[in-house]
């Protein structure tokens, strides 16, 4: 036993110097009974530029028999010069296997290299590892993503004019790309006058730049390969697919996008009004979200699609003509909307969402397509300015609370065609005092009945296939 304590205390005073003066060597982690482990190169492995270093990973103790060793570096190497290539090799001290890492660029994770140890035996000490890493291409430190709880450790301005730089260095002295930008990083930032990226940004997040009223400028570098600022137009788009998927109050949507990205605008408080060019196929959710200054805009003809909530929130929005091109609308579409009193729906949609007028208070007329079938829960809840409300003969299903709370509706009539009457559909309609139902489809008078009653308490009658079923 004697010896055996000699030797753990041996090797835990080896491991001792290795730590305090040689922060290029590691020990792998001490598992017991396991014929594979796993080797991790030190984080913060830093050389000059035109150098070569080496370092050690030492396996030993508590090892069973032959095995596969898997040195997975943790990170790639930091090195200090921003050009060329880092190529890492080695081999196995003891059979001489060869094997290659390479660290190829800033989005390459270094990949793995497998040696095979012939006779690891528990207790052995099998030797180093013994890499070099010659200088061809320089790596500065681990991409990043800004986010705005990093700004102030990276310095990076909340007002004025900000330019995110290439490369921003921690409080620890370690260089790091920067590549991507965080959602909300910049959001509520009130000061912020111009923004500008760098080439070195290949990811956005939703709204970056979200509540910033002063922004009046946004700048992509030129040289990023995947988005743009074409034509001065104060946005950034996505270059391969023409998604703008961030503007501001100054931008011009340029003619050659197709795509207005979700939440794009949303919270942008001073846009007042936007032209929306002809190349415009599809508007995404939330994409003018919030905007409580907008007080119109015209949609293009070609627009096919138009997703939820994309003008949600728009208080001051009074008009809107949504041309027949469109085929989809999503839902909560103009949810409280509240100054919106006329709205041009196509003539080729079959459904109306639910909560697509949700809390519009002031919406005084609408016109229902005969295309549509189907209109769903809560679609005009709270449209207390609307005095009637014509229903097609082509709907079939009235979702729940569709049509509840119109405290101005006097009167209405249920289509033809009904099959499904949802809860509440006309609930707390107040002023409701007539309805009619010509059809012969639908012969559920009870749930008529139930539908109408609940807190309507203006209804004077319901007229049911020419006889009236329900009277106060």
């Amino acid at each position: 036993m004697k010896w055996k304590t000699l030797i753990g205390l041996f090797l835990f005073a080896i491991t001792l110097i290795v730590i305090s003066f040689d922060d290029t060597t590691i020990f792998a982690d001490d598992t017991v009974n396991q014929p594979l482990f796993t080797i991790t190169i030190p984080k913060q492995l830093t050389i000059d530029a035109d150098k070569c270093v080496e370092y050690q990973v030492c396996v030993h103790r508590n090892r069973t028999n032959a095995g596969t060793v898997t040195v997975i570096p943790d990170t790639e190497v930091v090195l200090s010069d921003s050009k060329g290539k880092a190529d890492v090799t080695g081999q196995v001290a003891q059979d001489q296997t060869q094997f290659e890492f390479a660290a190829d660029g800033a989005d390459e994770q270094v990949t793995n290299g497998t040696v095979t140890a012939n006779d690891l035996t528990a207790g052995d000490w099998t030797g180093a590892f013994n890499f070099k890493i010659d200088m061809q291409e320089t790596k500065i430190g681990d991409d990043i993503t800004l986010t705005s709880d990093n700004l102030a450790v990276y310095n990076i301005s909340t007002s004025g004019d900000v330019v995110i730089p290439e490369y921003v260095t921690d409080t620890g002295g370690v260089k790091h790309k920067v590549t991507s930008i965080n959602e909300y990083t910049f959001g509520g930032c009130s000061e912020v006058t111009s923004i500008t990226i760098p080439k070195s940004v290949t990811s956005i997040g939703n709204c970056v730049v979200s509540d910033c009223d002063k922004l009046v400028s946004i700048i992509v570098d030129s040289e990023n390969p995947v988005y743009d600022s074409r034509n001065n137009s104060n946005a950034i788009i996505e270059t391969e697919t023409n998604r703008l998927i961030q503007g501001c109050n100054t931008t011009v949507i340029p003619e050659t996008v197709t795509t207005i990205g979700q939440y794009s605008f949303s919270y942008c408080n001073l846009l007042a009004t936007i032209s929306i060019p002809d190349s415009v196929k599809s508007i995404e959710k939330r994409a003018f979200d919030s905007c409580e200054n907008l007080t119109s805009i015209t949609i293009p003809d070609g627009v096919t699609s138009i997703d939820s909530d994309a003008f949600a929130w728009c208080s001051n929005l009074t008009s809107i003509c949504i041309p027949n091109s469109v085929t989809h609308l999503g839902g909560y579409l103009f949810y409280n909307c509240t100054s919106l009193t006329s709205v041009t729906l196509p003539e080729n949609i079959e459904s109306i969402p639910g909560g697509t007028f949700d809390g519009c208070q002031s919406l005084a007329s609408i016109t229902i397509p005969n295309s549509v079938t189907s209109i769903g829960s809560d679609a005009f809840y709270g449209c207390k300015q609307l005095t009637s409300i014509d229903i097609p003969n082509s709907v079939t299903i009235l979702g729940s609370f569709s049509i509840a709370n119109c405290t101005g509706l006097t009167s209405t009539s249920i289509p033809d065609n009904i099959t499904s009457i949802g809860e509440r559909a006309f609930g707390s309609c107040t002023n409701l005092s007539s309805v009619t139902y010509k059809g012969n489809t639908y012969t559920n008078k009870t749930n008529i009945e139930t539908v109408l009653a609940e807190n309507n308490v203006a209804l004077e009658n319901v007229i049911f296939d020419n006889k009236i079923i329900f009277c106060i």
